[in-house]
């Protein structure tokens, strides 16, 4: 409900436009509504019978305080993550920060 990035939310025709104006939305609903909103999203999405994105499923568990659903969701969206920055794009000092390239692999 809050995040309405998707191809299959575009093209119902509910999606914002930019993330400020979605950030705007969000910030004005009040933070107790927020994070049940969160909770049904995030419900949805693992009722949903396609493969959800794993840092889709972690945001919202997160946003919904439902620690167990972040610790499910979120190294699966890491290791996604990981897989899809090729080493050589990292920058030399995030490199140096955590060593030889290979402990990315």
């Amino acid at each position: 409900m809050l995040e309405l990035r998707d191809a299959q939310s575009r093209a119902a025709g509910r999606c914002f436009r930019h993330e400020l104006a979605r950030l705007a939305v969000e910030e004005s609903i009040a933070p107790n509504r927020r994070t049940e909103l969160h909770k049904q999203v995030l419900s949805a999405l693992v009722d949903a019978p396609n493969d959800s994105d794993p840092a889709r499923l972690a945001h919202h568990a997160e946003a919904a305080a439902d620690t167990e659903a972040v610790l499910r969701y979120a190294p699966a969206a890491a290791e996604r993550a990981r897989q899809s920055v090729p080493i050589a794009s990292l920058p030399l000092n995030t490199l140096a920060r955590f060593g030889s390239p290979n402990a990315f692999r």
